[in-house]
């Protein structure tokens, strides 16, 4: 009986190892240009969510994952050599945002009349916006619970006038209690 007790103690620290690992965050991989320097992958200390519903004009949901301690409730802006994400999904005023895929087609007249994911990135003092492509899918969103989920699938091949860009990762996010931070 006493082996089988210690088999079971085994089982179950392995099981509780392995759940811990699986909310562990991933990390995401960050390109903002062509040279491998410009190029960086980091886990995120901090991801979380700010709602927003901007009346007659649209909804954002801003999902940041960076690797300090940013906060909801005021702008941090990462310190020499950190970096973060913030992907703004924008819908429509009479649609919240919901699971499905959210592509970056760009900013023009039609942006604001349909679903998009616009991502931004800043490394040290320097912000980043991206050019059009790729998209990002939210795999679950639980406005009332507080929770979104979802993968970022950014990227842009780069042209004569603009670098390579790309965002790539998972993320699980706490929707901020009330308000947002403003960047300043």
């Amino acid at each position: 009986m006493r082996a089988r007790s210690g088999a079971v103690v085994v089982m179950v620290a392995g099981a509780l190892s392995i759940a811990c690992r699986a909310d562990a965050p991933a990390p995401i991989q960050l390109g903002v240009g062509p040279s491998a320097a410009e190029r960086l992958s980091f886990v995120p200390q901090r991801t979380f969510a700010e709602y927003l519903v901007i009346p007659g004009r649209h909804n954002e949901l801003r999902i940041t994952a960076a690797e300090y301690e940013a906060s909801c409730e005021r702008f941090v802006p990462p310190g020499e050599g950190q970096a973060s994400v913030t992907v703004t999904v924008v819908t429509p005023s009479d649609t919240p945002p919901a699971a499905g895929t959210y592509a970056w087609g760009g900013l023009g007249a039609e942006a604001a009349s349909r679903p998009h994911a616009r991502p931004a990135a800043r490394v040290g003092r320097t912000s980043y916006q991206f050019q059009p492509g790729g998209s990002m899918r939210l795999t679950e969103v639980d406005l009332d619970g507080g929770r979104v989920a979802g993968v970022l699938a950014f990227e842009f091949p780069g042209d004569a006038d603009h670098p390579a860009s790309s965002v790539r990762g998972r993320f699980l996010a706490k929707i901020c209690p009330g308000g947002r931070a403003s960047p300043p």
